[in-house]
């Protein structure tokens, strides 16, 4: 049982209140969830959406291997490119914008490592040093920091310019 104490509007005297015994209510139904979108829909958000899946095909393209298979490059597995078995996966995390679209940051990572394993971040740096060349890991962490935001025609130019490399 829960005690309210609601004062009586005919008069604003602490000596005018009312207790009211209000019983705890029986099992209610359950509400069906809702599924609401974190953040809204924007066009720009929407912009970033497109650019993101046109870059994630375009560097799942880019490191194929042949079959339509490529080759994780924190474990070295070859995995089909279905079923999101390979991801592109980022050596400095999607949320840092000025590495989000750099192509020395992306490549293709499997499901287990870029999912499970945290992105493999030692062993990600090490593969970006043998491919780029030694301090291109150091360059990449040291420009993540620094922050940049996209202006919306940026994002179409972008999405464009991937869309472009993809249909070569």
């Amino acid at each position: 049982m829960i005690k309210i104490t609601v004062p009586n509007y005919n008069g604003l005297k602490k000596s005018d209140c009312k207790i009211v015994v209000l019983e705890k209510p029986g099992k209610k139904k359950k509400a069906k969830k809702k599924w609401i979108s974190k953040k809204p829909s924007t066009p720009y958000s929407k912009a970033i959406t497109r650019l993101d899946t046109v870059f994630s095909k375009f560097i799942r393209q880019r490191d194929s291997i042949g079959n339509n298979c490529n080759k994780c490059c924190t474990c070295g597995r070859i995995k089909k490119n279905v079923n999101r078995q390979i991801h592109a996966g980022h050596f400095q995390k999607r949320a840092n914008m000025s590495t989000r679209y750099d192509e020395k940051n992306v490549h293709a990572q499997c499901n287990k490592c870029n999912t499970y394993e945290g992105g493999r971040d030692f062993e990600f740096g090490l593969y970006i040093d043998k491919k780029y060349g030694p301090g291109t890991a150091e360059k990449l962490y040291i420009t993540a920091k620094v922050g940049r935001k996209y202006l919306r025609h940026e994002l179409d130019k972008l999405t464009e310019y991937y869309k472009g490399k993809l249909n070569e």
